[in-house]
């Protein structure tokens, strides 16, 4: 990995961070069955014209009853726990591998067809990102080498934002040009990445990133392509590829160590840190002390989240063991995304 330009200011982002476009962890439930009932209403469509058919020529009204059926029963569950990757975590414990990749599959199915119908993008994003790119050696736009984009979300914001500043207006394209990855994924890296997604991503993999809703579908294609991802995971039938990126930092602690110790490398310039929308909980504080305790030269934090959220996730923050005394600045207004005086 080329380790030149090492960035100086890390963001980190949490759910906050795309309040504007998508669903907090409470509402979460309640527009899983939005969306399921969104599916069940599409039995009508006619697939006849589709470029693509369910894999092993599964029914498609069949298959639609049994993904309505299974995301109604996931949505049941994050009722019934604090959020939904507590349930998944529970599901890891218990050894229930099968039933967390389900889950997983239909995280990435749920927010690909949310983000990729509507083509919502939380409006803080775009200032942001003007502010913080320019132009690289190869004329290309790019995020600013000063800046590393570290985020808990395994939602599509980051690069629907940046598609439009790219000269390739494919999403898959546009994560390659973000240098797009994900933590468990860092050692593959061959340059120092701008976004790492910590919990994995809504994509799938085949020779880089995929998403599962590809631009410019018609409506009866997206559906089907979120069935068919259904079936393959019931089904077995993976490929040489990834179904879904979306994998929580607590699995494969052995790997995740090591993609840690390379996250810390890439960190270790590092002076500003910039919080937006995270609350820092208990849930990913093994994850958060490796990742913030690995900036050694580290002088600042900003933290950003509403009047009546900044309190707790001040008092959050002092769980994490710093190596060195910092300066905490807390910022509550949630209009725009905080811009450090650093950058």
């Amino acid at each position: 990995m080329n380790d030149r330009n090492k960035p100086r200011v890390v963001y980190l982002f949490g759910a906050g961070a795309s309040s504007g476009a998508l669903p907090m962890v409470s509402d979460l439930p309640g527009q899983m069955i939005a969306h399921a009932n969104q599916i069940r209403e599409c039995k009508g469509l006619d697939i006849t014209e589709c470029p693509i058919r369910l894999s092993v020529n599964a029914d498609y009204e069949q298959t639609i009853d049994e993904y309505v059926e299974a995301m109604n029963e996931l949505a049941r569950h994050a009722q019934a726990h604090e959020s939904i990757d507590t349930y998944a975590k529970k599901l890891y414990i218990g050894g229930k591998r099968k039933a967390l990749e389900q889950l997983k599959i239909l995280l990435t199915t749920y927010f690909s067809y949310n983000q990729m119908t509507s083509g919502k993008v939380d409006s803080r994003y775009d200032g942001f990102f003007a502010s913080i790119m320019g132009i690289d050696e190869k004329s290309l736009a790019s995020i600013s080498d000063d800046v590393l984009l570290l985020t808990w979300n395994y939602d599509l914001q980051l690069p629907l934002m940046f598609k439009r500043y790219w000269y390739d207006a494919r999403l898959e394209m546009a994560m390659e040009g973000l240098r797009l990855t994900t933590l468990e994924s860092l050692l593959n890296v061959e340059t120092i990445p701008k976004v790492i997604h910590l919990n994995g991503v809504v994509a799938g993999s085949y020779r880089g990133l995929m998403p599962v809703i590809p631009d410019g579908i018609s409506r009866a294609e997206q559906v089907l392509r979120v069935l068919d991802l259904f079936v393959r995971n019931r089904d077995g039938l993976s490929g040489n590829g990834r179904l879904t990126m979306v994998r929580f930092a607590w699995e494969d602690e052995a790997r995740i160590r090591q993609c840690l110790l390379r996250l810390a490398g890439i960190m270790d310039e590092c002076e500003v840190l910039v919080a937006i929308g995270y609350s820092f909980p208990f849930f990913n504080r093994v994850i958060d002390r490796a990742v913030i305790g690995g900036m050694p030269k580290l002088k600042k934090v900003y933290l950003q989240s509403t009047e009546h959220g900044i309190k707790a996730v001040a008092n959050a923050f002092k769980a994490i063991p710093l190596q060195n005394n910092v300066d905490i600045v807390l910022y509550d207004s949630v209009d725009k995304f905080m811009l450090p005086p650093e950058l």
